[in-house]
């Protein structure tokens, strides 16, 4: 567990602020903390900037508990306590001191400026997907390493993020080309029984064990391009047959690490799964072959489940905070 002397100083913030953001997503922005690279910088894009470095030097810092047993998620370290720092409405922390994750996001970002053509995300896409299917570059021992991960955050009744279409987007999964392994970053409680039945939708499973640490999530969170470009990109037949492949090695993997697709938020997964692999144009076969070894894995669980485990605060989500 990190102390507050292990933290960046509130000066060493300051001046993260001023860097160009590590990464952007839709609820914040990443900043690396470059005089204390073990550490980012995460900033909701709902706090004003106004004054925001005085409040910086102003706020205290309130450190979180190391839940994941020394292992790393992007989690948060601590936050920043300060009245003009926190949601005026639920009192959230809007910004958060978190672990640095090796790894690469590959996601192609749409700059307003400078938008890249179907042709050029599809290049890309192509060869980021090569990368992970090659197994000089990640071997089986990479997937089963994402697998085993996955096992651990259920254990301690937390999950891989979504996206509001519940699949994990793939800026969450890092490839790591100089490790050969992946990471996995912002990480989520599990929700509640009572918002699963009732707040969010009332056909998702209620009483799910794993959240979206499934192979239908992890897949989701590989296959580049998916969504924003489904239709230009399903029309290659290059990258079909590389998708074919990277969808195989990650079915192989699941089988291997025996982690099926039950106990997860979706009621009906193997539907999912058949929406998936017809939307990504795989052949017949291809799909009832992995749909066929999908079925047949039988679970395991190597990690003693937790019953309760305090939440961190996060920004984004469903919920941040429920101490």
């Amino acid at each position: 567990m990190a102390t507050e002397t292990d933290l960046p100083q509130k000066e060493e913030l300051v001046a993260a602020l001023a860097e160009q953001p590590l990464g952007n997503g839709s609820e914040a922005s990443v900043y690396k903390i470059h005089m204390r690279p073990q550490f980012t910088l995460r900033v909701s894009h709902d706090l004003p900037r106004k004054d925001l470095s005085q409040k910086i030097l102003e706020a205290d810092f309130i450190v979180q508990e190391d839940i994941f047993s020394g292992r790393l998620f992007g989690q948060t370290v601590a936050y920043l306590s300060h009245p003009d720092l926190l949601d005026s409405y639920s009192k959230d922390p809007l910004i958060t001191i978190n672990y640095y994750s090796r790894g690469h996001d590959y996601t192609i970002v749409k700059d307003s400026k400078e938008k890249p053509t179907e042709q050029e995300t599809l290049s890309r896409t192509i060869a980021v997907t090569k990368m992970l299917v090659d197994p000089e570059i990640f071997p089986d021992k990479a997937y089963d390493g994402l697998f085993d991960k996955l096992k651990f955050l259920s254990s301690k009744q937390y999950t891989i993020d979504v996206g509001n279409d519940l699949f994990c987007n793939t800026g969450n999964i890092l490839p790591s080309v100089q490790d050969h392994k992946f990471f996995i970053i912002d990480v989520m409680p599990f929700i509640p029984a009572e918002k699963l039945r009732l707040a969010i939708h009332p056909a998702l499973n209620p009483q799910h064990t794993k959240g979206c640490n499934s192979p239908l999530f992890l897949a989701r969170g590989l296959l580049y391009g998916y969504l924003p470009h489904q239709n230009f990109h399903g029309q290659n037949a290059e990258l079909t047959m590389l998708r074919t492949k990277l969808l195989n090695r990650i079915v192989d993997g699941a089988v291997r690490s025996q982690l099926s697709e039950q106990e997860t938020y979706l009621f009906e997964p193997m539907v999912a799964w058949k929406r998936q692999l017809t939307r990504l144009n795989i052949p017949q076969q291809e799909q009832e072959k992995l749909m066929k070894k999908i079925r047949s894995i039988s679970d395991s669980q190597p990690y003693r489940v937790a019953k309760k485990m305090p939440n961190l605060v996060r920004i984004g989500g469903w919920y941040v905070n429920q101490q």
